[in-house]
């Protein structure tokens, strides 16, 4: 009965991940061919695989189909601007903020590849306590060495018009990084290098954020740590999510956002 009950669960998933897509299409979101694109991506991200070759492979192109719709790289996704070149304060670089279709594909089929992977209610190892005292550790050395190394100063603020993008930054930015990052790149590691895959991920993590600068991708890496660390021991993929929103947020309403001049 449970088996059956998993299979119609992870066929309705399915289906109204493929529905918002169509949805998206009569929204013009996204195009046609984005649209099939997506439920192919939707597809191979549910497909569970039984050989250690197709388990392999199946990250290996996960990885790179995520990694080329981070970057914008896939055709027919209307990505919509709502604002450009935006001062958060004084001291801050101009900042952009568009509502990526593109990136809220890979949050959503990353997500649901982590539930047929089983990879979303794995049992915890250590208690939510420890977990919520390593985050604040995580928050506090992150912004010591960021201040440090001079990429950010204090800018307490409270913008306006900002909650659309706290809540693309938490269900699109965030999300989408933690599954790829975390839930496919460090849980495949993890089988491998143990403990040793958090260090090898927040390395990655880091070179990913050094366009920004190597002071920033320092700090990547540092926070990357705490991410990869809360979700190791934990299993699921809230931690790193709640987490990750947590030092964004900080970053935000705390500090010069997103970097200083």
């Amino acid at each position: 009965m449970e088996m059956i009950f998993s299979k119609y669960k992870t066929q309705a998933i399915f289906a109204s991940l493929i529905l918002v897509v169509l949805l998206a299409v009569l929204a013009n979101f996204i195009q046609a061919k984005a649209a099939l694109f997506a439920a192919v991506f939707i597809a191979f991200a549910g497909w569970k695989p039984s050989k250690t070759w197709q388990k392999i492979s199946h990250v290996i192109l996960l990885v790179v189909a995520s990694i080329g719709l981070i970057l914008h790289l896939v055709p027919g996704f209307n990505n919509i601007l709502i604002w450009q070149d935006r001062l958060f304060g004084d001291n801050s670089v101009p900042h952009t903020f568009y509502l990526n279709f593109d990136k809220a594909l890979v949050a959503f089929a990353l997500l649901f590849y982590l539930f047929r992977q089983q990879g979303l209610h794995e049992k915890a190892s250590q208690t939510t306590r420890h977990l919520l005292m390593v985050s604040a550790v995580t928050i506090v050395i992150t912004f010591s060495t960021a201040l440090l190394v001079g990429v950010i100063d204090w800018n307490l603020k409270l913008p306006d018009n900002i909650l659309l993008f706290m809540f693309s930054m938490l269900f699109i930015t965030v999300t989408a990084e933690e599954c790829l990052f975390r839930g496919v790149l460090q849980r495949a590691l993890t089988a491998k290098l143990g403990v040793w895959s958090v260090v090898v991920v927040a390395v990655l993590f880091g070179l990913a954020h050094l366009p920004f600068s190597a002071g920033f991708a320092i700090c990547a890496c540092i926070a990357s740590l705490g991410y990869g660390y809360v979700y190791y021991k934990s299993g699921q993929i809230i931690w790193p999510i709640l987490q990750h929103t947590a030092v964004n947020f900080t970053h935000l309403f705390l500090f010069s956002y997103p970097l200083l001049p």
